[in-house]
């Protein structure tokens, strides 16, 4: 399952910092100043959410992310934007919603994200 999948991957530091690279440097900035204000990097920020992601979601939060997956060209790093898009509007509201960043939207109730599919 492509799920599984992206958790077991993307709990990865290094896959993490594959995956900020390849979505572009924009989103992996974003992330990057969250994280830099809890300490961390943003790879290490974005692995935690994706591991943390099943603590902090129910079924309407899984079938969330299983909607934004489907049908996508690269489905592991929608997911995995998904999860951590989650996390960054939970922890940064005001990073996310700032000018040319990822765009806010009604929260999403399940999981307490914006992300809406």
């Amino acid at each position: 399952m492509l799920i599984a999948e992206l958790i077991n991957s993307c709990s990865n530091e290094r896959v993490a910092h594959a995956a900020l690279v390849s979505i572009g440097p924009a989103f992996a900035n974003d992330v990057e100043h969250v994280a830099e204000a809890r300490g961390l990097s943003a790879e290490a920020y974005a692995a935690e959410q994706v591991r943390s992601f099943a603590a902090r979601v129910g079924e309407d939060g899984w079938r969330r992310l299983s909607d934004a997956m489907s049908g996508e060209d690269m489905p592991l790093l929608r997911g995995f934007r998904h999860i951590v898009e989650c996390a960054m509007r939970r922890d940064a509201p005001s990073v996310v919603a700032s000018p040319g960043r990822v765009a806010a939207s009604p929260p999403c109730p399940p999981c307490g994200c914006e992300n809406r599919v």
